[in-house]
């Protein structure tokens, strides 16, 4: 799957069918997340990965009583290793760069879940002391909770924001975009630009623009005979 499908055509999961995921696709999306970049390159990530029923009834438990991540197939926990974050970045690197590095391959998990036609969520909401006693991480930490299966049924359409509202340039807050640009609407930008031709030019494109309209009108009603 092309990379830039892969990402925007990604959704999240919650409800799977019964087919059990393939224990070496899991391994596979194991591989994906240490492909993930890491602050300092110390590969931090940790992964628990389990097909077992009594251990994903115990996960959905443990976040927050969320029942359909037993209905799961596999699950993959990221772990983080503060302590080693530690040593080198001092406290950014037990609460910044052990999340972020954690974060990144998790992503890398989920996006290669969707390539295999797998459903998956990204769960943070649990218990952190009783998650991580019940994997017995020690040192480590229980970051992200990701339940694997075959979707069942389609997700629902992702709303996301118009890129002309969340992106700046510059500085935060500093919009000068050009909005038909960002989305890809030319014709309002070559007409402005039109404005600026030699008269002889105007007339031409003006000519065009109307032969344009007049084949999509004709086609139109030879559609509707």
């Amino acid at each position: 799957m092309d990379i830039f499908k892969c990402i925007m055509s990604r959704r999240t999961f919650r409800n799977y069918s019964d087919r059990v995921v393939d224990e070496d696709d899991l391994y596979l999306l194991v591989e994906c997340g240490l492909h993930a970049p890491t602050s300092g390159n110390l590969q931090d990530f940790r992964f628990i990965v389990s097909r077992e029923q009594n251990v994903l009834n115990k996960v959905a438990e443990l976040c927050m009583e969320q029942g359909w991540i037993a209905k799961a197939t596999g699950v993959i926990v990221v772990c983080s290793q503060p302590k080693k974050q530690r040593e080198l970045y001092g406290p950014k690197g037990d609460h910044i760069y052990a999340v972020q590095n954690a974060s990144a391959a998790a992503q890398n998990i989920l996006l290669g879940a969707h390539a295999l036609g797998l459903g998956a969520c990204w769960v943070s909401g649990f218990d952190q002391q009783k998650i991580d006693d019940y994997f017995g991480v020690g040192d480590a930490r229980v970051e992200v909770v990701i339940p694997i299966g075959y979707p069942r049924g389609k997700p629902d359409d992702k709303l996301v924001e118009e890129i002309d509202t969340v992106m700046y340039f510059d500085k935060y807050g500093n919009n000068k975009s050009n909005p038909d640009k960002l989305k890809k609407d030319y014709s309002k930008i070559v007409e402005e630009s039109v404005k600026t031709w030699p008269e002889e030019g105007r007339n031409i494109f003006e000519k065009g623009k109307y032969l344009v309209k007049k084949h999509i009108f004709d086609t139109k009603k030879k559609i509707k005979k």
